[in-house]
């Protein structure tokens, strides 16, 4: 099979670069996963931070009955403004990426 023809029985299998490169893979990926996350969540914080005073300002309101449907709506806006933005990124990140995932097979592939 080909696994054999590429990783042959009874060789060492070891290359100590690439647990580093496993790290630095991983950044990359949670640094990507930050910037397209951190403006969803930042606006969630201050939906949330407003339903707060809404709760302390009109204690009538049932703010719990309203929060979930507001939290939606925000939530859904907020992910239509900030597509155009996410797929730039997105776009630019990928031919990074797959860089990354060639060189990274190489890595694995010269121990």
């Amino acid at each position: 099979t080909e696994s054999c023809e590429l990783f042959p029985v009874g060789n060492e299998f070891i290359n100590f670069n690439a647990g580093s490169y496993v790290v630095l893979i991983f950044g990359d990926v949670l640094i990507l996963a930050l910037k397209m996350a951190i403006p969803i969540i930042a606006v969630a914080l201050l939906t949330e931070a407003g339903m707060g005073f809404m709760m302390r300002a009109v204690p009538h309101l049932n703010v719990f009955a309203v929060g979930l449907q507001v939290k939606l709506a925000v939530g859904l806006i907020v992910v239509i403004l900030v597509l155009p933005v996410t797929s730039k990124l997105l776009d630019s990140s990928m031919t990074y990426m797959f860089k990354r995932i060639a060189d990274g097979i190489n890595i694995f592939l010269s121990s």
